[in-house]
């Protein structure tokens, strides 16, 4: 049992880590907490059961679940995601992009109203 993380965009998926549960976290009864937490930054999760609870956590920590058939191919999974991703991308996405490009905007905001010199460098 594991967490195949990857980094994806429209145009390319980057495979990032393979987080090994067992090790991580032991057996799998109460240690939910310790395995959304493993999930802290990932945008979405696919996964073959996902029960009320958990997805109440996972949708707490900005983590959506998607549920798959098992014996789902994670690459068509990840495939038809990047072509969504410009002209119909999921509602899902859809908010998390325009959270990306809202902390984009006012980090750059912040940098501008920053006092510069070359002292600092």
């Amino acid at each position: 049992v594991a967490y195949v993380v990857y980094q994806l965009d429209q145009y390319q998926a980057r495979l990032v880590e393979v987080i090994d549960l067992l090790a991580e976290t032991g057996p799998t009864h109460g240690q939910l907490p310790k395995r959304i937490e493993l999930l802290a930054g990932c945008c979405g999760v696919y996964c073959n059961a996902v029960g009320a609870s958990a997805i109440q956590q996972l949708l707490a920590q900005g983590v959506q679940p998607l549920k798959v058939e098992p014996g789902t191919d994670i690459d068509s999974l990840l495939k038809t995601l990047q072509a969504e991703w410009d002209t119909n991308p999921p509602l899902w996405l859809q908010r998390i992009l325009k959270q990306q490009s809202q902390q984009d905007s006012t980090r750059f905001d912040a940098m501008a109203l920053r006092d510069w010199s070359e002292e600092e460098y």
